[in-house]
């Protein structure tokens, strides 16, 4: 017999970003309360996905590593390059206002390979590169650190204050 072993309080939390991620793309906040709102609520989607890592993923690095970059980056590369092999058709539709050359078309390639970049109607794929390095960087972190509550709190609020710190100086 199998027993349901769901933490309902993840399942809250989850709701929670959600319903704060609506918001941050439906309310039109102004003023300091933006830069307030976009530094926690999307950060809270990548602490939710941390919450449901499991401790038999640090035995086996490249097998985890491998299984996010299928995830995440091949499908983030697959669309930013066919997007961008449609660019110039998007812009004949009046999509774009400019084309771009075979030399843009090889530049931001590379670009869409080191996930720096995507194009313009791909808007949201920044979720996929930044939650591809969040959970590589949080892999590294968790095998490092252990599963500790206390060290895993500590390394939340020095990732915010770097964050902070980052986003002040506009790095």
């Amino acid at each position: 017999m199998r027993v349901n072993t769901r933490n309902s309080a993840i399942d809250i939390f989850k709701c929670i970003c959600i319903i704060l991620m609506v918001a941050g793309h439906a309310i039109p906040f102004t003023g300091w309360f933006v830069s307030l709102f976009f530094l926690f609520h999307m950060p809270c989607f990548f602490i939710a996905s941390g919450f449901l890592f499991k401790e038999k993923n640090l035995a086996i690095p490249g097998k985890y590593v491998k299984r996010k970059v299928k995830g995440l980056w091949y499908p983030f590369v697959f669309w930013s390059i066919l997007y961008l092999l449609l660019h110039n058709f998007f812009a004949f539709l009046n999509f774009y206002e400019h084309t771009y050359s075979s030399g843009d078309i090889f530049r931001l390639a590379g670009r869409y390979i080191l996930t720096a970049g995507t194009e313009q109607l791909l808007g949201g794929f920044w979720f996929l590169s930044s939650l591809l390095f969040a959970t590589i960087v949080g892999y590294f972190y968790y095998k490092w650190i252990g599963f500790s509550t206390k060290k895993i709190v500590c390394g939340i609020a020095a990732c915010l204050v770097i964050a902070e710190v980052l986003c002040y100086f506009n790095i």
